[in-house]
């Protein structure tokens, strides 16, 4: 079964405090969890305002369908939340 894992960098222009970044990281990560059943998690970025990094992973049918589904999620986040996509990867591993 394919799994598809994914790494996003996000800019967060109007973030300004550690407490904005949880509040939107929350939404986002809600978001993706309802809207594409991802897995997340924060990496390496905690004490970063403006900045924070998501490591995603999703199991799906085909290789395809989860690369498919992951550029998807990461193009959501862009389109519904205020922040910028400065950066992206996108595997497929096969189990």
């Amino acid at each position: 079964m394919p799994i598809g894992t994914g790494k996003v960098a996000l800019r967060l222009p109007g973030i300004k405090t550690l407490k904005d970044k949880r509040n939107l990281m929350r939404r986002i990560s809600a978001f993706l969890k309802k809207n594409y059943e991802l897995s997340l998690m924060e990496i390496n970025t905690e004490e970063v305002a403006n900045i924070s990094v998501l490591e995603l992973a999703r199991a799906a049918p085909s290789s395809m369908v989860a690369t498919s589904i992951l550029n998807k999620a990461i193009d959501a986040i862009e389109d519904n939340f205020d922040c910028l996509v400065v950066g992206r990867e996108v595997n497929v591993l096969e189990v």
